[in-house]
């Protein structure tokens, strides 16, 4: 008769968890994806909208102006909306502190780290944080077996990491592409 130890052969708790999808819900992590799609491309729209009224904007005033006496031109000096300018100062130009948003952060004098975000940078990329870890956090953990929902988490964060990489290489070659 053979005995059995806590040690001897795999742990029948976690061995159905440990190959392929086992565990991982698939359906949840989709849905999870397309909202994370949904957002970026949701913000990118904002963007590109508020981009093209501010540049309709610039060409109307530009276009009005080439013709205008220098009396007529003191329409354009003066804002009609109250709320713009201050949107502009307190959140859109605003640094993150009392520095500004685009002075280096200098490690030696040699070797900068990169430029501070505005205040509109940093909030943008603390939802994004914020969407990605309530993501990770929204799985079923009322599961009898804990390697499931560990098996979920798994699942959950490469399919993230792979949304996530997907949106690196696009902004990583903006930034190259604004550099040359």
């Amino acid at each position: 008769m053979a005995s059995t130890t806590p040690f001897s052969g795999p742990n029948p708790t976690i061995e159905p968890f440990t190959k392929d999808l086992k565990g991982v819900d698939q359906n949840t992590n989709s849905v999870d994806e397309r909202l994370l799609w949904g957002s970026l491309g949701l913000l990118a729209t904002v963007c590109l909208i508020v981009r093209a009224i501010d540049l309709v904007h610039r060409h109307l005033r530009h276009l009005s102006a080439m013709s205008a006496t220098e009396h007529q031109q003191g329409y354009w000096a003066k804002s009609e909306s109250t709320w713009l300018p201050q949107l502009k100062k307190q959140i859109l130009y605003a640094p993150l502190r009392k520095k500004r948003h685009n002075k280096e952060i200098q490690i030696s004098s040699a070797t900068n780290f990169g430029t501070l975000p505005s205040r509109l940078h940093t909030a943008i990329l603390s939802l994004y944080l914020l969407s990605n870890l309530a993501y990770c956090a929204g799985i079923n953990y009322h599961v009898k077996n804990r390697y499931e929902s560990l098996a979920q988490l798994r699942g959950r964060a490469g399919s993230l990491a792979v949304a996530n990489m997907i949106t690196l290489v696009i902004l990583a070659g903006k930034s190259i592409l604004s550099r040359s």
